[in-house]
């Protein structure tokens, strides 16, 4: 066999490149941060709450003016009234008043008729009117709009009792004055600038406040995540970069947790595969000497075959066949969870002289302290890959051999271990028990019990022994499973029945079974 170093070569070309990656960190941008943009965002907010408010404080700022102006229009009215004079006011006294009020005309409402009692030359044509006492608010919303805009070309006639006058019949007297907007349009700037200073002011107050609250609570908390998470992809295996659990008991605080948990699991994961690609690599190493070695076993076995001695006759196939298999498995380079598994070559195999032939390996014939038994039927066979099932008997054997011998139990020479394994045909399927008596396995390790590098049986063990077994399971098209029992451990092989395999209540067949494992076999050799 030539060794592979392209294998070792790109084992450690992944290593480093997983080094020496670099992350891409975020560039720093100030508009771009997330504590700018939430700073920008409440002062839009705050602006757009201050737009609500002032657009009807313009429309009250209007009506309270124009009030003020028929307010004051009324003096007049309580004055003549008061002199018993109701009559039209002098041109002199009209014009002082209506020059002090800002206003055209001033007419009085009662008794169902309408009462002139000042007047300019010439009054502007009226293009809007303001009824105190009949004003919607949505109207007084749009008039203040258009007063702003174009108030110095506008001209409004405002109607309203006026309160302590009232006619003949105890009816309210109305009054109505007549002005040009001009200085309503003005006062109507002024009050806007006011309430955007204003705005502005609280805008920058709440925004502030709001902001540093937020990043506070969010912003900085979210900040330590995100440059959690970048200096941890520089390096996951550092478990210094885990973040620490947070205290919160708020969506944050759950964040950090899962967070804290995933990086945690990830660097468990790193680390297995980690032992999983030193132990590709050192199998890379070692395969060509260890291929070496064996073959000169097989040699020294050859010359065994020359002596003249029963038990050495015996032995010397056995020790042979033993020899290929290893060979065989240097040849494939297991490095499991790199390597695949060569897809079985599935034949008809005599069950009971693959079980002996498992016994042989492990020495059972000669243990002592276990029992083997054997209860397979002389004629029964399957369709599978002899020596993929051969691995998958052998290290089911050898781990339920291993957790015997390690038993902990005080009184062990009173204590009868046994290792049986026996099959029977069920829904199409040919199925195998290898079953113990030993301590069982702990309900714990059921999860990952066919997980590499998770169930390793005892002292010196790997945990792959179950894992390779499914594995090789799974490509006959079976399964493997751990059988529930009060005692020890039992697992189940699930083969299908690919071909007329004899009945196992069929004796009569054995013969031609023989005879065709026989055959198989030697034009396998071949």
């Amino acid at each position: 066999m030539t060794n592979r170093p392209d294998d070792s070569a790109s084992l450690a070309a992944a290593r480093t490149q997983g080094k020496t990656r670099r992350v891409d960190r975020p560039r720093k941008s100030g508009m771009g941060s997330l504590s700018t943009r939430l700073l920008l965002l409440t002062i839009v907010f705050v602006m757009i709450s201050e737009v609500l408010i002032y657009v009807p404080s313009l429309a009250n700022f209007r009506n309270t003016w124009l009030v003020d102006r028929l307010e004051r229009a009324a003096i007049t009215l309580r004055v003549a009234e008061a002199s018993g004079n109701f009559d039209m006011l002098s041109d002199s006294a009209a014009a002082d008043i209506m020059q002090e009020l800002g206003v055209q005309t001033i007419a009085v409402q009662r008794d169902g008729r309408r009462q002139l009692i000042a007047m300019t030359d010439m009054p502007s044509m009226v293009t809007s009117e303001f009824n105190t006492s009949a004003m919607q608010p949505a109207d007084a919303i749009v008039e203040a709009v258009r007063s702003l805009i174009n108030g110095q070309n506008r001209t409004t006639r405002v109607v309203g009792p006026v309160r302590g006058l009232s006619d003949a019949a105890g009816e309210p007297v109305a009054v109505e004055i007549v002005l040009k907007e001009d200085q309503l349009h003005k006062d109507l700037l002024a009050h806007s600038i006011n309430i955007l200073q204003l705005s502005l002011v609280i805008s920058i107050i709440t925004a502030s406040l709001v902001f540093l609250a937020l990043r506070a609570l969010f912003v900085r908390p979210f900040k330590r995540v995100t440059q959690n998470m970048v200096n941890f992809a520089e390096d996951p295996e550092d478990p210094a970069r885990v973040i620490d659990a947070s205290r919160r008991s708020d969506e944050i605080g759950i964040v950090q947790n899962q967070l804290s948990d995933m990086q945690t699991d990830l660097q468990t994961m790193l680390a297995e595969k980690r032992t999983l690609a030193d132990l590709g690599l050192a199998v890379s190493k070692i395969n060509h000497d260890l291929r070496n070695i064996l073959a000169s076993a097989v040699l020294f076995s050859d010359r065994l075959q020359s002596i003249d001695d029963p038990v050495v006759q015996r032995f010397t196939p056995k020790l042979v066949r033993a020899l290929d298999r290893a060979i065989d498995y240097c040849q494939s380079t297991l490095s499991y969870g790199r390597a695949r598994e060569a897809p079985p070559a599935i034949r008809v195999v005599q069950l009971q002289a693959l079980v002996l032939e498992v016994s042989d390996m492990l020495g059972l014939d000669n243990e002592k302290a276990v029992r083997f038994d054997n209860q397979v039927p002389a004629d029964v066979t399957i369709d599978a890959d002899p020596d993929q099932i051969f691995r998958v008997l052998l290290n089911l054997s050898r781990n339920a051999l291993q957790a015997m011998q390690t038993d902990g139990t005080e009184m062990a020479d009173a204590v009868i271990n046994c290792l049986t394994i026996r099959a029977w045909q069920e829904d199409g399927n040919n199925c195998i028990t290898v079953s113990d008596t030993g301590p069982g396995i702990p309900p714990e390790l059921h999860a990952t019990l066919f997980k590499p590098f998770q169930s390793s049986s005892g002292p010196g063990g790997t945990g792959l022994g179950l894992a390779i077994a499914a594995e090789l399971v799974r490509a006959h098209g079976g399964s493997l499973k751990l059988d529930d029992t009060r005692q020890g451990a039992s697992f189940t092989i699930r083969l299908p029945i690919r071909s007329a395999t004899p009945d196992l209540a069929s004796p009569e067949s054995s013969a031609q079974t023989a005879l065709r494992v026989v055959k198989s076999d030697s034009s396998h050799r071949a």
